[in-house]
C-alpha cells in the first residue's frame, strides 16, 4: 500500500492528530509538517481511562499548545474524528462532559492567526498520527505523560 503526504496550502503547516483507546487507556499522537510535507515534529501521550473523543481532543490540544509556543501563525489541523471537529468548530453545550477541554482548544486556536480543523478519513491519518497514538501507550505509565520528538525522520521509521 502506498501513501502520499497531502501538503497544506503554501504558508501553512499541517497538524495531523489521532486519539485511541488500548486496554482501556486513552492515548493520542500527532505530527506537524511544513508546507512542503517535511516532518517538523511529532508527539505521543496518554490521558488515562477515558473516551476515544477525549483522547482525540487531547491530541488537538497538545498539538495546538506546541504550535502556539513555537509561534506558528497558520495551521491546518486534520483528525479522523468528525465529532471532535464539530465540537471545536461549534459549541458543545454547557453540560457537555468535555466542555473544559473543548474550550481549551478554542482558546488556543484563537492565538493562531489563521486556523482550520478538518475531518479526514482514517486512511490519511493511518500512516503517522495513528501510529503515534499507539506509541502513546508505551510513553510512560503515568497519565499525562507526553513525548515530543523534534527530529526530522521519515514516516516509514514508524511502520
Amino acid at each position: 500500500m502506498r501513501f502520499a503526504v497531502l501538503c497544506p496550502i503554501p504558508g501553512y503547516l499541517k497538524l495531523n492528530v489521532h486519539g485511541s483507546i488500548r486496554d482501556g487507556v486513552g492515548m493520542f499522537g500527532g505530527v506537524l509538517r511544513s508546507e512542503t510535507g517535511e516532518w517538523l515534529w511529532d508527539f505521543a501521550g496518554k490521558c488515562g481511562n477515558t473516551s476515544h473523543l477525549h483522547a482525540e481532543l487531547m491530541g488537538v490540544k497538545v498539538g495546538l499548545e506546541k504550535i502556539v509556543a513555537r509561534g506558528h501563525l497558520q495551521v491546518i489541523i486534520e483528525t479522523d474524528s468528525s465529532e471532535a471537529v464539530n465540537l471545536v468548530d461549534g459549541f458543545p453545550g454547557e453540560n457537555h462532559p468535555l466542555l473544559h477541554l473543548v474550550m481549551e482548544c478554542k482558546s488556543l486556536h484563537k492565538k493562531v492567526w489563521s486556523y482550520s480543523i478538518n475531518h479526514v478519513s482514517l486512511v490519511y491519518n493511518l500512516l503517522c498520527a495513528h501510529k503515534l497514538a499507539g506509541i502513546g501507550h508505551d510513553v510512560s505509565s503515568q497519565e499525562g505523560s507526553i513525548l515530543f520528538v523534534d527530529n526530522h525522520h521519515t514516516p516509514l521509521n514508524l511502520l
